[in-house]
């Protein structure tokens, strides 16, 4: 794997657990917002399944 490749995996990871510390706090925060979270974390989910296969090649 290339070192561009390292990196931006490494940066793939590092803005995902930011996202997901965000989303967090604003679940504590905001309890309402627990549902639409949810649909978000699902998409999410969607979207990192597409991405990893391209990533990984």
């Amino acid at each position: 794997m290339s070192s561009i490749a390292l990196i931006a995996a490494f940066t793939l990871v590092f803005v995902v657990a930011l996202v997901v510390g965000g989303v967090g706090y604003l679940v504590h925060r905001y309890p309402a917002l627990a549902t639409p979270v949810g649909v978000m974390a699902v998409v999410a989910g969607v979207f990192a399944t597409s991405i990893i296969p391209i990533a990984v090649r």
